[in-house]
């Protein structure tokens, strides 16, 4: 195409040239001048176009490699984002770059440092990402909803094309051709049995699924990281050095920050950055006080010095958590001699890329120039390989965050699926997607992030000029299944059990005794037991479901979307009627406190009835509720119940009214963390099954030890149980001795 033009360039100025030679050598001969001179002046034209031609041609190229890579960009990415988001993704690329600060919390000057760049305008990040109202972040979800229906067809359709078309063009030719014979003799296969080796195609993960699940996250307390507001283009001042030298802050582009919240550190996690220099986000990951261990790798020694340099220049030699920084030398791109394995709980693949950002801006070390090509083209196998070793590198339970910094899908989507396809068949890795819908949210709704909607995987950060962050993509977190959820299932069948009898004990003997039966004032109690009982008894045949569809850590776990919701729905259902129950109990003691002569003057059987009604019709309504809006489909990885529900926002805002409406604490809580997606209250409502089973087994010794009736009855009925047992078998040994001796 370069070549093309360059002809067509040159053939036009040469024709040029003539024209002005013709007109130049009319003027001449309309004069009164000689013909020698006529004749000179055109030879002496001619020789000069004959030189110039082709001395710009060799000498002067036409594009640099920053406008052949912007040209690459109008060509792909033109009609991936269309004509309404591109002009802006492009201007924000030739843009500067819009940067955060963050907060170097291990200098004693950290808090004079803070306020004086909220002095200068700045605002909390992650203050701003986590502390919308609930209001805004409606309005919020409403604008991107409206915006996805009004171009959703259009874009997929064009993302869909032009992904396919990136995958076959940018990838470096096969490696190698196999012919008919060789497929039939099986020669082909019996070379690759060893499973390091293996080249990359682009097409691993073409028929395969990669499995979602939902995914919360906490957010670091500690990270403080400032940034100015949307549409300022103010610059930070240098950072400021302490007494011990140790610099303020840290300069990253917004976007780098997304990878190190996504990744949901945890208290004690060991982490490894894969790709860890100049060492932005590994300081990041330090600053969040989090980890026991940080493992910092990079393969080369230049980039190790750089990163070694830039730590030990943040983080002071006598801080303890110093000592929780290991830097290491490994290829992460050969398979065969990494020996990383299994010994991580977080792992940051920050992978070398296109870098489309500098691709545009200038030429030194360009990978669009043309010494370069076939580095650019070899990119996807080079990254593929980094991220096979960043999940085998994993722990059990263990998550992987991948990121680049281009819009390309070759680079993003293709990678994490041709990755996840070649640790499954080679080393025998599943791999979950884990949802980071509410990390996206939370982010759009701080009003600094935009995010594309065509990315397949994960969440694209675009750039754009109010808040020119990115670009940067991160493909939602991959986990290796974990069976630690088969202990709890145990754990809690054997519970189920107990409270079976201990409620079944309770029901018999108040339904025997008429002096129990009689009284008013344990109607409310009983119910609660009744409630407690039909739970234990629909939660058996669930936890048995549960526990014959386990498998071994290295699959998937995959239960039948109805059976769960029909089979689980119940006794979920039943928790809204517990929850009514207790909470009239407590009215009922309430009242019973403060105002006991009017409580003693009433007669509680009707409210005690009304109670239990209410409760059975509002487990009905939950029960129906879920039947009718929860989408039966398959989800890979959901442990239980809540993981078939997790995404029915209509259910939760059900739940939230219904609970509003009676004033039931527990259910106000979890329909209010599922509507808005507080992480906490949804982690919280991950143990809501495990203590209402708790809850009725306790319910059930509570009656049978606090109330004085119930417990006497009680003893009353085992002592005659054990005397009926006793005679029994007494009378059973005294036949089968007669019988003996007959």
């Amino acid at each position: 195409f370069l070549r093309e033009t360059s002809q067509l360039y040159s053939t036009d100025y040469g024709s040029t040239l003539l024209q002005r030679e013709r007109m130049f050598s009319y003027a001449c001969t309309s004069s009164s001048t000689t013909a020698a001179a006529r004749c000179c002046l055109t030879t002496s034209v001619r020789w000069k176009t004959a030189k110039f031609k082709p001395k710009i041609a060799k000498t002067r190229p036409l594009k640099t490699p920053s406008a052949v890579a912007l040209d690459h960009f109008d060509f792909y990415y033109g009609p991936m984002f269309g004509k309404s988001r591109w002009p802006s993704i492009r201007l924000g690329l030739l843009s500067p770059n819009k940067y955060v600060a963050i907060i170097n919390t291990l200098s004693k000057s950290a808090t004079a440092n803070e306020n004086l760049l909220g002095d200068l305008g700045t605002i909390d990040m992650l203050k701003r990402v986590v502390g919308q109202t609930a209001e805004e972040r409606v309005e919020a979800k409403k604008k991107q909803v409206e915006l996805q229906a009004a171009r959703a067809q259009q874009v997929r359709s064009l993302f869909a094309l032009f992904n396919l078309t990136s995958k076959l063009r940018e990838f470096a030719p096969s490696p190698g051709t196999i012919s008919v014979g060789e497929l039939q003799m099986g020669k082909r296969h019996e070379e690759s049995r060893d499973r390091f080796d293996f080249e990359v195609t682009g097409f691993e993960g073409a028929d395969r699924q990669l499995p979602t699940r939902p995914h919360f996250l906490y957010y670091p307390r500690e990270l403080k990281v400032r940034s100015y507001d949307r549409g300022s283009f103010a610059d930070y001042p240098p950072p400021l050095r302490n007494a011990d030298n140790v610099p303020g802050w840290w300069l990253l582009d917004g976007g780098s920050i997304v990878p190190v919240l996504a990744m949901g550190l945890e208290k004690g996690d060991r982490v490894l950055d894969v790709c860890a220099a100049p060492g932005g986000k590994s300081l990041a990951i330090m600053l969040t006080m989090l980890p026991e261990k940080l493992v910092c790798n990079d393969a080369k020694m230049s980039r190790l010095g750089q990163l070694k340099r830039a730590l030990s220049t943040y983080i002071p030699s006598d801080h303890e958590i110093a000592n929780r920084v290991i830097l290491k030398r490994k290829d992460a791109t050969d398979t065969r001699s990494w020996d990383e394995l299994k010994c991580y709980d977080k792992v940051l693949a920050d992978v070398p890329c296109s870098t489309d950002r500098l691709s545009v801006s200038q030429d030194e070390a360009n990978l669009f120039s043309s010494p370069n090509s076939n580095l650019r083209l070899s990119l996807p196998q080079t990254q593929t390989k980094i991220l096979v070793n960043a999940l085998r590198a994993l722990r059990v339970g263990g998550s992987v965050v991948y990121s680049t910094c281009t819009l390309s899908p070759s680079q993003n989507e293709a990678v994490v699926e041709n990755a996840a396809a070649i640790a499954d068949e080679r080393f025998g890795i599943k791999c979950v997607e884990e949802s980071l819908s509410s990390l996206r949210e939370h982010l759009t709704s701080s009003g600094l992030f935009r995010f594309s909607d065509g990315c397949t995987r994960g969440f694209l950060v675009l750039p754009f000029l109010p808040s020119n962050f990115g670009p940067i993509m991160i493909p939602s977190g991959m986990a290796i299944t974990n069976t630690v959820c088969l202990l709890v299932n145990i754990f809690l069948f054997i519970i189920c059990i107990m409270q079976i009898l201990a409620n079944f004990v309770v029901l018999f003997v108040w339904a025997k005794h008429r002096k129990l039966y009689r009284n008013d004032n344990l109607i409310l109690l009983v119910s609660l037991a009744f409630i407690d009982f039909l739970y234990a008894i629909e939660q058996f045949p669930y936890l048995i479901i549960l526990m014959a569809g386990h498998k071994p850590d290295n699959e998937l776990l995959d239960y039948d979307a109805a059976t769960i919701i029909w089979v689980g729905g119940p006794s979920a259902a039943l928790m809204k009627g517990g929850c009514t129950i207790t909470s009239a109990i407590a009215l009922d003691r309430i009242f019973a406190l403060y105002f006991p002569v009017f409580y003693y003057q009433q007669s509680k059987k009707w409210w005690s009835i009304f109670c239990f009604g209410l409760a059975l019709i509002l487990a009905g309504i939950d029960w129906l509720i879920c039947i009718l809006i929860v989408p039966i489909q398959r989800h890979p990885g959901a442990s239980n119940f809540g993981g078939f529900v997790n995404h029915a926002n209509r259910v939760a805002f059900y739940i939230l009214i219904v609970s509003t409406l009676i004033g039931v604490v527990p259910g106000l809580l979890n329909g209010f963390g599922l509507f808005i997606e507080i992480p906490m209250l949804n982690e919280i409502s991950f143990f809501v099954g495990t203590c209402a089973t708790l809850s009725g087994l306790s319910h059930a010794f509570i009656f049978a030890m606090a109330h004085r009736e119930i417990r006497y009855a009680i003893g009353q009925d085992f002592v005659w149980m054990l005397r009926s047992s006793f005679s029994a078998l007494s009378e059973y040994l005294r036949q089968l001795i007669r019988y003996s001796n007959q």
